[in-house]
Parts: structure tokens; sequence; C-alpha cells
């Protein structure tokens, strides 16, 4: 694509591909926490939080209410 394309090589550009990011979710996110220079999190519990069934289970029981 035409946009990567102009993005590549760029030092405050960063892309990776929906389909890289569910295949390995902690390389890709620590990678993107360290690019905009964040504070280190617990990836593994963030990434277990965000998948559907806990966020669907969370909905159902008001746990974020």
């Amino acid at each position: 694509a035409a946009w990567l394309a102009y993005l590549e090589g760029r030092p405050c550009s960063m892309a990776f591909s929906y389909e890289h990011l569910r295949e390995d979710p902690e390389t890709h996110l620590a990678a993107l926490l360290d690019f905009i220079e964040a504070e280190p999190y617990d990836l593994a519990a963030v990434i277990d939080g965000s998948r559907f069934e806990a966020m669907r289970s969370k909905e159902i029981s008001g746990a974020d209410q």
C-alpha cells in the first residue's frame, strides 16, 4: 500500500498489521509502548482483560459500573 511505503523509514511513525497484532499482541504492544515512550504495563493482564470473552463477562456482571 502506498501509505505504508510512505511511512517506512520515517522515525516518527510505526505500523503493523491487525493480523500481526492478533498473532503476537504482547510483542507488538510492547513495541508500541516503547515507541511512544509510555510507562511499562503488565501486558499479559491488559491482553487477557481485553479479550472478547473477558469484556463480555464484565459487561454481563456489571463489573465496570
